[in-house]
């Protein structure tokens, strides 16, 4: 599991799904998450991620979370400030 903390508050609507985007010199990559807690702290949400680490990633330029929502904008990201176990 994984603690994120977000630059901004999520928005005060139910997302379907969440990914996290990690950039590197050789372009993005995207890994689904899935919350393991009601998302209650709008800048925090604590992640399961099981096929990748999402720590010790080498040679990281931004990273961000995706939260796809039902409705219009249907994909926002947000900006990660913190990554913990």
């Amino acid at each position: 599991m994984y603690r994120i903390t977000l630059q901004q508050n999520l928005e005060n609507r139910p997302a379907a799904a969440f990914d996290v985007v990690y950039t590197f010199a050789g372009g993005p990559q995207v890994w689904a998450v899935v919350p393991v807690v009601p998302v209650q702290d709008r800048a925090v949400i604590v992640v399961n991620c099981p096929a990748h680490n999402l720590i010790n990633q080498p040679g990281v330029i931004s990273r961000a979370l995706r939260a796809h929502y039902p409705v219009a904008p249907n994909q926002v990201d947000y900006t990660i400030s913190s990554v913990q176990p």
